[in-house]
């Protein structure tokens, strides 16, 4: 009985542990330590700076001071949804990404028992892209000819746009 009572005691101990663990490690501080041990070795310094600025402007906001054990799907769908809602449609997807990594290394680490992202796929539906149709139609290149004659930009795209008809290259070629 004794024996029981000091597993029961060790048993309290490592849960109220865990527990602690858990509140201490809000979603900003574990985002943070994901970023530094994995993310920044695996993309360059401006795409690292760019991505965390992003979440700082985006989801730290709502749900950086949250704990990762309190963070559900609902908390997680409202900021990917204001996100969406200003029309960043594809930031909001690459937020979800990012969002369901920092959950998985969440887990692995035992910060978290559950994993809310589980439930998110399809959350923000992918984007339908026609792309850019080139003008074949005479009759539609003509207004989009004198359009570029009349751009009323700076010197040198003007000069871009009457030089692009003449040798048909593509904008990134002729800069």
């Amino acid at each position: 009985s004794r024996r029981q009572a000091k597993a029961e005691l060790a048993q309290a101990k490592e849960q109220a542990k865990q527990v602690r663990k858990e509140e201490r490690f809000t979603f900003e501080a574990c985002t943070r330590e994901w970023f530094e041990k994995y993310y920044r070795s695996t993309v360059s310094e401006a795409v690292w700076t760019d991505t965390l600025y992003r979440m700082e402007r985006d989801l730290f906001p709502w749900l950086g001071a949250v704990s990762m054990s309190q963070v559900d799907e609902s908390a997680i769908r409202g900021a990917l949804e204001r996100v969406r809602d200003r029309g960043a449609v594809e930031q909001a997807r690459r937020h979800l990404q990012l969002i369901v990594r920092v959950f998985r290394f969440a887990r692995a680490c035992g910060y978290i028992k559950h994993d809310p992202c589980a439930d998110l796929r399809g959350i923000i539906p992918p984007i339908k892209s026609n792309g850019f149709k080139a003008v074949t139609d005479p009759r539609d290149l003509a207004p989009m000819l004198r359009a570029m004659d009349n751009y009323p930009g700076t010197f040198v795209v003007r000069m871009a746009l009457r030089f692009l008809p003449l040798v048909f290259l593509r904008p990134g070629e002729l800069r």
